[in-house]
């Protein structure tokens, strides 16, 4: 068990040791390495400059056919009144604002009354009145109403 455990590490030595076979041997006779130095010369001025003005010039033309592609694009286009509609759903600008008012509508129709037929005698009353009057009178037909239930 103890020989299996060790294997790994026997063969990365073995690779280890043939890599070394493969690389060059390093002999006293070679001496320190020269320092690091850099190229004494740059690109000259004249590619430089012919080379930014190709650059200009290549970006003129770009320039020139977009212009000549879309010649509208320099002009100012006076909007139309009414300005158009789009379909629905529309975007909302302000979410929350909207669902705040939204909630507040909701809430003053629920604790308000007000008429739903007035011909029918139809009465929309708050939720909450509504709810103390069927604690305090019960609903009509309903079957734990019924008497010898």
């Amino acid at each position: 068990m103890r020989n299996l455990r060790s294997l790994p590490l026997v063969a990365l030595g073995a690779m280890a040791a043939g890599l070394s076979r493969l690389l060059p041997a390093q002999t006293p006779a070679e001496g320190p390495l020269p320092p690091a130095a850099h190229e004494e010369s740059d690109v000259g001025f004249r590619p430089m400059l012919i080379s930014g003005l190709l650059l200009l010039l290549g970006l003129g033309l770009v320039m020139g056919l977009a212009l000549w592609m879309y010649p509208a694009s320099l002009q100012d286009q006076a909007l139309q009144h009414p300005l158009p509609t789009f379909p629905e759903p529309q975007l909302q600008p302000a979410p929350p604002i909207d669902m705040a008012a939204f909630h507040t509508r909701q809430l003053r129709q629920l604790d308000t009354a007000y008429w739903t037929d007035r011909a029918a005698g139809r009465l929309h009353i708050p939720v909450r009145r509504a709810m103390e009057d069927v604690a305090r009178q019960g609903i009509p037909d309903w079957p734990s109403n019924k008497p010898g239930r």
